[in-house]
């Protein structure tokens, strides 16, 4: 069996192992990495003068460090005095992380978490309100990027604290809007500095954004300073009304490694496919959920705009032009119908006509399985041989404006550099070797080690794979050289690095370590 197929299951989060007692230096591929644009810096933070504006901003704590809305429910509800309050933000704040489905939809589910409002430099604990977030009254990341938070306290209780709610727009904000973004960022910084801080920018045309598994429509370029982590969620505010909310960006990502499109390098769709557009974060419009809260608690339905299509399908991912991934798996869709009508595919759109989806006509050439509700196809899917992204898109048949899409990717370009390593430096003498696994450029590592005079890393034999485990040496074993080669998640193979691992100095020398 290959190398590439030996190569372990691609896990789509890495772990960072933290090891203390020593420093480090990085060993950098054998060509040159491609150019990185410096990564954004935190926004200006909100002063006392200015919080009684944005009181409704939370940092959310649960699935993902976050950024929430307070939003206010009509005066004409009929149950508007009791109401409780909901928090507006992203679907992946809600738990839609890589790990889910595509096009899956929560409803109705057990929330995590707290809200931590009024959070701003200087404030002391008692100053801070904090809810617990009780239910995920909605959340999704088809098409869209949104999730509506229930917490355990009414608008009511927040309203006596001094936090008060903002509206949401029913309308998409035209191009041009000045808006300002306020968010508590928490990307690399010290828990005294992660507090609402706030950026004006104009909003940018209207794209529809490609990141990995996801496509969102009606997507808002929008140019705000400061979007880091923890900055998703968001409000974009204009005249009092929050208009859209942060939801990606792949700022300060190298242009170079962009082309995939993959988690934290979202593309933009055109014409020609997806293009990575460097420093560029996206939000999206709150627009369907403003009539969604009728009586003062949110319902799905008649004046909602958010849809409560339920899909699990499995399926898509990043393939070479032979069909099969870095671990020997075969592109497919798992299939699950809901209803007896069955369900109609169309495999192999071109990216760039994913709406068509929606569209009856698109599946007059496509196939429809007829399934018991519950019931699971695998329909084997041959994909292009050529470097593209394509869709596969099922619908009900008679629904399909609530069409799932699954996006497939066909990478056959090779990565360019060889595999980074770290080598930590220890005070008695003794190194630690570790590869870098960066997806999904490098989602597996083969290496081979030994006396410089005698191992040759051109020789394919005798290399092993690196399950991200580190390699200690102790200094009498030092120099040794070091060889290592990498494939990305599609199974391309990169170049070999060939590196001379000299002994360490009695005390630990400074250096940085890659992450």
């Amino acid at each position: 069996m290959s190398a590439r197929r030996r190569a372990a299951a691609i896990a789509t989060l890495a772990l960072a192992i933290v090891l203390s007692g020593c420093t480090g230096d990085a060993l950098g591929p054998a060509t040159p990495s491609p150019s990185a644009t410096p990564p954004a810096q935190p926004a200006t933070p909100v002063t006392a003068a200015e919080l009684p504006s944005y009181t409704a901003v939370a940092r959310l704590s649960g699935a993902l460090d976050c950024t929430g809305t307070l939003i206010s429910i009509p005066t004409s509800a009929t149950d508007a005095a009791s109401a409780p309050a909901y928090v507006l933000t992203t679907g992946r704040c809600a738990g839609l992380d890589a790990q889910s489905e595509a096009n899956e939809t929560i409803v109705d589910q057990p929330g995590r978490g707290t809200a931590r409002f009024l959070d701003i430099t200087g404030a002391s604990s008692d100053a801070i309100v904090t809810s617990n977030i009780a239910r995920v009254e909605y959340a999704t990341r088809r098409g869209d990027d949104i999730a509506v938070l229930r917490l355990d306290a009414s608008l009511a209780d927040l309203a006596a604290k001094g936090v008060t709610p903002l509206t949401v727009s029913s309308t998409v904000p035209d191009q041009g809007i000045a808006v300002t973004n306020v968010a508590v960022p928490t990307e690399d910084l010290p828990e005294a500095d992660r507090v609402m801080r706030k950026g004006e920018c104009t909003i940018g045309a209207t794209r529809t954004v490609l990141e990995y598994k996801w496509l969102w429509f009606g997507a808002l370029s929008t140019p705000c300073p400061g979007v880091i982590g923890g900055t998703a969620g968001a409000p974009l505010i204009a005249d009092g009304q929050v208009v859209g909310m942060i939801g990606t960006t792949n700022v300060g990502v190298p242009t170079g490694r962009g082309s995939s499109c993959y988690v934290g390098r979202p593309c933009e769709v055109g014409s020609d496919g997806a293009t990575f557009v460097a420093d560029s974060s996206y939000s999206m419009p709150v627009a369907s959920v403003s009539g969604c809260f009728a009586t003062g608690r949110f319902a799905l339905g008649s004046g909602c705009g958010l849809s409560d299509a339920q899909w699990s399908i499995d399926g898509g991912g990043i393939f070479g032009g032979d069909g099969q991934d870095g671990t020997g798996r075969t592109p497919s869709l798992t299939l699950q119908a809901a209803t007896t009508a069955g369900l109609e595919v169309q495999l192999n759109v071109p990216i760039a006509d994913a709406a068509t989806c929606t569209d009856a006509s698109t599946y007059d050439a496509g196939r429809r399985y007829i399934l018991d509700p519950g019931d699971e196809r695998v329909v084997p899917v041959a994909l292009p041989t050529t470097n593209s992204f394509v869709v596969a898109c099922i619908a009900v048949p008679g629904d399909e404006a609530n069409a799932a899409r699954i996006v497939f990717s066909i990478d056959t370009v090779a990565p360019t550099d060889g595999p980074e390593l770290t080598v930590q430096r220890f005070a008695d003498g003794g190194v630690l070797v570790e590869p870098v696994f960066d997806l999904p450029d490098m989602s597996s590592v083969w290496v081979k080690f030994g006396d410089p005079s005698e191992t040759v890393c051109a020789d394919p034999t005798g290399y092993s794979e690196a399950y991200r485990q580190p390699f200690l040496y102790e200094r009498g074993a030092l120099p040794l050289r070091f060889c290592a080669y990498g494939f990305d998640v599609a199974g391309n193979k990169s170049p070999v690095v060939d590196h001379i691992i000299d002994p360490a100095t009695p005390t630990p020398t400074p250096g940085a370590t890659i992450r």
